[in-house]
């Protein structure tokens, strides 16, 4: 675990660990937001992760897709606001039955 300072002056939290023969980095953010004693316990949480065999840095890019997904679900959201205006807009219900 180790403090990068950059040319440009950002220091970020870096771990570097060897999973399934290859050697990766885990970002574990910027310091001065995240501390020490967080950054601690990350490292915690990601060496029980490579003693399992999981890459800390993949298990957390699949984590980050999943909470995307499940908060940006577009398609969703323009359908009801869709709807929504065919409602405001006094159309008859089986019009909008339809359209749903």
């Amino acid at each position: 675990m180790y403090l990068l300072i950059e040319t440009n002056g950002s220091k970020l939290w870096r771990l570097n660990y060897r999973v399934l023969g290859r050697y990766r980095t885990y970002a574990m953010g910027r310091y001065p937001e995240v501390t020490l004693q967080k950054v601690r316990d990350k490292k915690l949480e990601a060496r029980r992760l490579i003693a399992e065999g999981i890459d800390p840095s993949e298990k957390k890019k699949m984590s980050a897709r999943s909470s995307k997904m499940a908060s940006d679900n577009k398609f969703r959201s323009l359908a009801e606001e869709y709807i929504r205006t065919l409602e405001n807009k006094g159309y008859v219900p089986q019009t909008i039955d339809k359209n749903r």
